[in-house]
């Protein structure tokens, strides 16, 4: 792994966290960033935006699921705005 990463380096768009406790409907309040909170969008699909700026097209979503291994992991990903206000999440 390097040190130092930065937002926007190729690394850094690769990197997952592992999670001890899954996030569920019961615990997922206790995840919060400023005055958002996880969200399930999906089953056991849970994402959060961490940026958005009403004057800026970038925004930026924790997502926290489950992978094929059953460990719970968080990542980011760029969110992209839909023409109904909505907010699609990129697949990098």
């Amino acid at each position: 792994m390097e040190d130092k990463l930065e937002l926007g380096q190729p690394a850094f768009a690769k990197m997952m966290f592992t999670l001890k406790t899954p996030v569920t409907s019961k615990n997922h309040k206790d995840y919060k960033f400023n005055e958002y909170e996880l969200v399930e969008i999906a089953p056991d699909v849970w994402a959060m935006p961490v940026y958005m700026q009403a004057n800026d097209d970038f925004t930026l979503f924790l997502v926290v699921t489950k992978i094929a291994t059953q460990a719970t992991v968080m990542a980011l990903a760029q969110g992209t705005s839909t023409t109904d206000g909505q907010f699609a999440l990129d697949r990098h």
